[in-house]
């Protein structure tokens, strides 16, 4: 087995359909380095299509385990972590990927959920709970509305700060609240990355983009929602999250393929825009349009000099 580096760090960060697996990848074939998906969307086994593990449009060969897939020779971690019907916040990816051990000069934490990075750069505080699957068993069957109602009794300033339709943020706060009374809340720091990029697209582009997405993956997404539901996860918490929840319903029959195409293009609009709106407040991100010409020799020369 090849020795263990300690590689030279970079962040790729940015909302969906801004081209953060695709840059990775070009970098890792160029430098030689590892990915890390940091998108708490993307931990979840058979949610391939819906949650966008492969760039649209582009040729791949995948070799797909659990923790690890290997994407044209390139290795991609965090994707396939749980079924669906489990629970996993951000104190678990916190772990997950301070047991990584890499193999290449360069390593990529690529995704779009501003929250993990916060945590893994230390941005935020996080509770040193360990998970109690037993609780989140328990947890994961009421409903979005029922824990955000446990947790106020809890912790109503907690809840407060919490969106009250994520289950998965919801449970996790509860299980703080419930599995100790000596809780520290601390900053876990992991990475210490050489540069921090954000993606960022105009607007009318990056909605280009995602439209063109929700159109080309339709079927597949479609199929891949009747084999979850088969599986028995419909009523699992990221099936009731983005596209996915739009799938059921056409597959219910509540609307037509014209109106799940609308409403997928909506919520991924405003899911960009919430995207955004979370990475514009991190600290020390260096925002780039991938439209503009140059830009794959820029990021490289970034990289290598960073």
């Amino acid at each position: 087995m090849p020795k263990a580096l300690k590689p030279k760090q970079v962040v790729i960060l940015g909302p969906t359909s801004s081209g953060k697996t695709s840059l990775a990848l070009k970098l890792c074939k160029k430098l030689g380095g590892e990915i890390v998906s940091v998108d708490s969307r993307q931990i979840y086994k058979y949610m391939d299509i819906g949650t966008g593990k492969l760039p649209v449009g582009e040729p791949f060969e995948v070799e797909k385990n659990d923790g690890l897939w290997v994407v044209n020779g390139v290795k991609v971690f965090g994707y396939n972590l749980i079924s669906p019907d489990k629970s996993f916040s951000a104190f678990d990816f916190y772990n997950f990927i301070s047991k990584l051990k890499f193999e290449k000069p360069y390593v990529f934490f690529t995704g779009g959920t501003g929250f993990y990075f916060d945590v893994i750069l230390g941005n935020k505080k996080v509770a040193n709970v360990s998970p109690d699957e037993n609780l989140r068993k328990k947890l994961n069957k009421l409903t979005a509305e029922q824990l955000f109602l446990k947790l106020s009794v809890l912790n109503k300033e907690k809840a407060g700060l919490i969106d009250k339709n994520n289950k998965v943020r919801l449970i996790r706060a509860i299980e703080i609240e419930t599995g100790s009374q000596n809780f520290v809340e601390k900053a876990l720091p992991f990475i210490r990355p050489s540069v921090v990029i954000g993606l960022k697209i105009p607007r009318p582009e990056i909605y280009k983009r995602v439209d063109r997405w929700v159109e080309t993956s339709f079927e597949a997404l479609i199929e891949e929602t009747k084999a979850l539901i088969e599986m028995g996860f419909s009523e699992t918490a990221p099936m009731k999250g983005l596209n996915y929840k739009t799938a059921v319903l056409f597959l219910s029959q509540k609307l037509n393929k014209q109106e799940a195409l609308e409403r997928m293009k909506y919520d991924n609009h405003k899911y960009i825009r919430r995207q955004e709106t979370y990475f514009k407040k991190m600290p020390k991100v260096s925002f780039f349009d991938p439209l503009k010409a140059g830009f794959d020799s820029l990021m490289l020369s970034l990289v290598e000099s960073g």
